[in-house]
């Protein structure tokens, strides 16, 4: 309840800052980010409420990290919606072992968009090349 609270608020903060803004560069394009749990939901909810208002130029980017699980099967649908119509595009990026990673529905919530996995880069081994 507080998140979705904070999320409309920001909503009314954001389209308050942002209108004039798309007036005048409407070729711009929005992009909202995050990172950390509390960051990356309140980014998440804000990217889909903003891609709902018809005076924000689609389609909505939104990468976060470290993003936990922000809504229901009904988010999911109406976010796959949404990203259908290209009104928004959701980018998870989650690194190897982070507790958020999982595309697994867990306690009714789910993660919407396509996640992007980075792993621990291990250093290329020396291959040995024979003189011909």
């Amino acid at each position: 309840e507080a998140l979705l609270a904070t999320t409309t608020l920001y909503h009314r903060i954001a389209m308050g800052a942002l209108k004039p803004l798309f007036r005048m560069y409407p070729k711009y394009k929005l992009y909202v980010t995050g990172h950390g749990p509390t960051a990356a939901a309140s980014a998440t909810l804000a990217a889909f409420s903003l891609s709902t208002a018809p005076t924000t130029p689609k389609p909505v980017s939104c990468f976060t990290t470290a993003t936990p699980r922000v809504g229901d099967y009904r988010y999911l649908q109406a976010a796959t919606a949404l990203e259908t119509l290209r009104f928004l595009r959701t980018a998870r990026i989650v690194l190897q072992g982070d507790a958020c990673r999982s595309r697994k529905p867990c306690w009714g919530l789910s993660h919407a968009g396509f996640q992007v996995e980075l792993i621990k880069d291990t250093p290329p081994k020396k291959q040995e090349t024979k003189d011909e």
